[in-house]
């Protein structure tokens, strides 16, 4: 089975939530949920780059102590690049388009 640019990128963001975690004191997957206010099965998906916690990074990088940009891109020049910006940005419209619809479903239903 083939991987999409995509899932090649999310695994690899995944590789490095791993290694921040790991570096900040062998904090545990149980331990970063804690600290970032998610479940221990939602670093799971991060780790093995099933999902890309944009909302989350900050927070993320906060933790670990790395930069956001570094857990994204894997070093601080390349947050410069313009289409990997542009790829950041419609993913994140993506998210935005999702959490609206849902909105909107959840406000029809009451």
């Amino acid at each position: 089975m083939l991987m999409t640019e995509e899932g090649k990128r999310a695994r690899e963001i995944g590789k490095r939530i791993k290694l921040a975690r790991k570096e900040a004191g062998g904090m545990t997957q149980r331990e970063l949920a804690n600290a970032v206010g998610v479940t221990e099965r939602s670093v799971v998906s991060y780790e093995r780059g099933q999902v890309v916690p944009y909302r989350m990074m900050d927070k993320i990088a906060e933790v670990t102590r790395k930069q956001s940009t570094w857990l994204l891109y894997g070093d601080e020049d390349a947050s410069l690049d313009p289409e990997l910006f542009l790829e950041e940005l419609k993913a994140l419209r993506r998210e935005v388009l999702l959490l609206r619809r849902e909105f909107e479903e959840q406000q029809l239903g009451k």
